[in-house]
């Protein structure tokens, strides 16, 4: 994710289309993608709308197809985005070698808190012979509208738990809190 996103704080949150924003960031991989001989697919609902940053999802989505990619030379990478569950999904899928657990939750820690900070969930699944999935799951707007606001506190605290415990992690002697 580049420094300019993952370090501005300020959450620009808008509606959007989310096939159509996944479809941009495609076509800016397709050359990287041809380069290693890699089929892109996305399979979107139709209409499917997102209230978030759109900036940010962007991002993070350049990052984890870009990533897919990489895995999956000859291969195929998939971005699909759906409904479920009073929740809107994006997920990434390659047919490339399997990721160790935690070194693919290091890469995506950046990704994980940015989404959070959202009021989402960002999970993975890695399996050997079956490729690497990564999906964000983010309150679907519609849903948002019926069952009041998102609890931002409770949203801010689950973020800053995530960072708190990151640097736990880190350098000892570092002050957490």
């Amino acid at each position: 994710m580049p420094d300019e996103v993952k370090n501005d704080m300020n959450f620009k949150q808008a509606e959007f289309d989310v096939g159509s924003s996944a479809r941009q960031v495609l076509s800016t991989l397709e050359r990287d993608a041809a380069r290693l001989l890699v089929r892109l697919e996305i399979a979107s609902q139709e209409g499917l709308r997102l209230r978030s940053d759109k900036r940010r999802l962007e991002a993070m989505l350049r990052g984890m197809i870009s990533d897919a990619i990489q895995r999956a030379p000859c291969g195929r990478v998939l971005v699909s985005a759906g409904r479920h569950g009073g929740r809107v999904y994006v997920s990434v899928v390659d047919d490339g070698e399997a990721v160790p657990g935690d070194v693919l939750a290091a890469s995506l820690r950046e990704a994980q808190r940015m989404v959070a900070l959202q009021g989402g969930f960002l999970d993975h699944e890695s399996q050997q012979g079956r490729g690497t999935m990564v999906r964000i799951r983010l309150l679907d707007p519609a849903q948002a509208r019926h069952s009041g606001p998102i609890p931002l506190p409770l949203v801010a605290e689950r973020a800053k738990a995530a960072t708190i415990s990151d640097r736990a992690r880190g350098a000892v002697g570092e002050e957490v809190g």
